[in-house]
């Protein structure tokens, strides 16, 4: 797996040769992790919410999908049954389903 760029920062730092450049001390280490790991977590969620949402989506397109193809078969049925008024009121459900 690979690591988070902000976390291989931050352990490149605490890995520096010169010890100005490291972190002074452990706790420093800690909350900078946190940190980052934070809005990696962040940025998963943030992720994972629109993943949900595009499923959702796709979910209510293919539910819209079968109910327009129910309704076209029933108006195709009214009217073949010469029950014009209610292949009339079908494909009105139909245009307003498909607007």
């Amino acid at each position: 797996p690979s690591i988070p760029p902000a976390v291989e920062a931050i352990l490149l730092k605490a890995l520096a040769k010169e010890r100005e450049k490291r972190y002074q001390r452990a706790g420093d280490i800690v909350l900078a992790l946190e940190e980052a790991l934070g809005e990696e977590a962040e940025d998963m969620e943030q992720a994972e919410a629109r993943a949900r949402e595009e499923r959702a989506k796709a979910e209510a397109e293919r539910e819209k999908q079968e109910r327009l193809s129910i309704l076209y078969a029933e108006a195709g049925k009214a009217y073949e049954a010469g029950q014009w008024q209610d292949a009339i009121d079908t494909f009105e459900q139909v245009l307003a389903l498909d607007a």
